[in-house]
């Protein structure tokens, strides 16, 4: 995309929300007890999120919310709670009020894009992730903008994000679920996508995440030889017995193009 058309989408999606009633919210004073009962509510919340206990979260945010309506922090963490619940209506309220609060917080562009994910609306979710790395290019939202360009079927582009988090961290993939996210597609993956992420992690090197995607792909259903023979992604592992064997398990080999 280019940066002329890239930044007139970006407009769009800014109009998007700050417009057609979703003006920014203006300020008001918090009486400073407020603001550090709401604080300590935050936190409260914060460790039943970790536990798991994302219905109680909800509630403390939601109190939080209460004593301190203009923090967009706290209503992008509610909107995270929500979407844990499966009450992704609430959630895309909650985070487009933390947009109107704040319109330049990636943070809530990012969760919009989680929730348009659960919706299935891939193509305004990669908006919502573009917009959050405008503001902020967060590693962890390249990983969510290959996602959502993946389940487009728009694999470079999913590619480029993929390794673009990896560059501004390589352990990004031990922090970040790539295929699911924080809240898993209901349609899951298909051959195609854990194909070419297969493809991703042989070009970084790390084979046991390329095996497991390979691995999915196969089961998945993905039978094409002669794709495979010719993909130059896996020629460094075609001598690998892990990889001979995943392969030959499903009926294919391991020999490259021109492998006599």
């Amino acid at each position: 995309m280019s940066l002329r058309i890239r930044g007139a989408a970006i407009i769009v999606l800014a109009g998007s929300l700050l417009g057609c009633g979703l003006s920014r919210i203006k300020k008001l004073p918090v009486p400073q007890e407020n603001v550090i009962e709401a604080y300590r509510l935050m936190g409260e919340a914060d460790e039943m999120m970790t536990e798991g206990k994302d219905h109680l979260a909800v509630l403390k945010y939601v109190e939080a919310t209460t004593l301190n309506p203009y923090h967009e922090a706290i209503f992008n963490k509610l909107a995270i709670a929500y979407c844990r619940t499966g009450r992704f209506w609430q959630g895309r309220k909650a985070a487009e009020r933390s947009i109107r609060l704040h319109p330049e917080y990636a943070s809530g562009y990012n969760t919009l894009g989680i929730v348009s994910l659960s919706n299935r609306k891939y193509k305004q979710a990669a908006a919502y992730f573009e917009r959050a790395i405008d503001l902020d290019p967060k590693p962890s939202y390249y990983v969510n903008l290959g996602y959502g360009q993946m389940m487009r079927g728009r694999y470079e582009e999913s590619r480029r994000a993929y390794l673009q988090a990896a560059l501004l961290d390589p352990n990004v993939f031990k922090k970040t679920s790539v295929s699911r996210l924080t809240y898993p597609d209901p349609m899951g993956m298909d051959s195609e996508a854990n194909y070419n992420l297969a493809r991703l992690f042989a070009e970084m090197g790390d084979d046991p995440q390329c095996l497991k995607y390979l691995g999915k792909a196969l089961a998945a259903g993905f039978a094409d030889q002669q794709r495979l023979a010719a993909d130059q992604a896996f020629d460094r592992l075609r001598e690998s017995q892990d990889f001979i064997e995943l392969l030959n398990l499903y009926g294919l080999t391991a020999a490259g193009k021109g492998s006599g």
